[in-house]
């Protein structure tokens, strides 16, 4: 057993990225133009992966203060379903 959850998507993710890594160095030895481009790839998707962390939870309190939210219809009957939830209307229609 790995652990919780969060372990448990965390080895996920890393045994996920080990042949790509492998792929990558591989790749290094043999053709340097595309590992250069496969790195400045790979270092864009990082930050995109670490912007889009930062900015949802912002897009959601937003949303939540304009009023732009509704209730989990699934989730009926539970103490879950009574939370208010973000619409997905975007983050232009806060203007």
């Amino acid at each position: 057993m790995i652990g919780t959850p969060r372990n448990s998507l965390a080895t996920l993710a890393v045994l996920g990225l080990l042949p790509p890594f492998l792929a990558l160095l591989n790749v290094a030895n043999t053709d340097a133009r595309a590992f250069a481009s496969l790195s400045i790839s790979a270092a864009i998707s990082v930050v995109g992966y670490f912007v889009t962390k930062f900015v949802v939870p912002i897009i959601k309190n937003a949303t939540l203060r304009a009023g732009l939210s509704g209730r989990d219809i699934n989730k009926k009957g539970s103490k879950e379903g009574e939370k208010d939830v973000p619409e997905s209307l975007g983050a232009l229609s806060l203007d």
